[in-house]
């Protein structure tokens, strides 16, 4: 996914009915290190996920699929992370049963995760 229209579409499909709003930016798309992925049924998005390179590993996150058009894998997530960043390891965080597919497909847990939020940025310095 390189586009921002296509990129709306996308955030559109991943959010559903009530998902999040204002999360992702089609600044995104601006990054090498970042690449969005789309599972498309004609234009319409149906599965997808987004990989970040860091320094030695790629993240791997909002990952969805329309389990009523397409089933989420990720062995095939995987294949396709490597095709574009081979030589990587893949790292991703996930709960649930989300969590027991990674599972199912290889990945090991590692660890707890923390993510830190700012909520009131501290104003801009003159």
């Amino acid at each position: 996914m390189r586009d921002r229209d296509g990129f709306v579409r996308w955030v559109e499909a991943w959010r559903a009915e009530d998902g999040p709003t204002g999360v992702l930016r089609a600044d995104l798309l601006d990054h090498d290190s970042v690449a969005v992925l789309a599972s498309r049924a004609g234009d319409r998005v149906v599965g997808g996920a987004i990989l970040n390179r860091g320094a030695n590993v790629v993240g791997i996150s909002n990952c969805f699929a329309d389990e009523g058009v397409t089933s989420p894998s990720w062995s095939g997530l995987l294949a396709i992370a490597r095709s574009i960043f081979a030589t990587s390891t893949f790292v991703g965080y996930e709960s649930g049963g989300r969590l027991a597919a990674a599972e199912r497909d290889g990945f090991e847990i590692a660890g707890p995760l923390r993510v830190w939020i700012r909520e009131d940025p501290a104003p801009a310095r003159r």
